[in-house]
């Protein structure tokens, strides 16, 4: 049986762990971001979080920084 769990959340820092705490019981994770090739490295620690969220076009970097941060808790479990 597979299993399909579509989510939506806002960009709010309250979002972020009960998404994360979500997103730990799937295999796959899809992102609604576009493409881009510093993500993958930002996730696995080789490109700074700090770089890549002054690259992106982006209104609330409070709330990129603490997602950031838990993506890669997530990625490296």
């Amino acid at each position: 049986m597979t299993t399909v769990t579509i989510g939506y959340g806002n960009h709010r820092p309250e979002c972020i762990a009960p998404a994360i705490a979500l997103m730990r019981h799937h295999r796959f994770v899809f992102l609604e971001d576009p493409v881009d090739d510093r993500f993958g490295a930002m996730l696995a620690g080789a490109f700074d979080m700090d770089a890549y969220i002054a690259g992106l076009d982006t209104e609330y970097p409070l709330f990129m920084r603490q997602n950031c941060r838990a993506m890669q808790t997530l990625y490296a479990n």
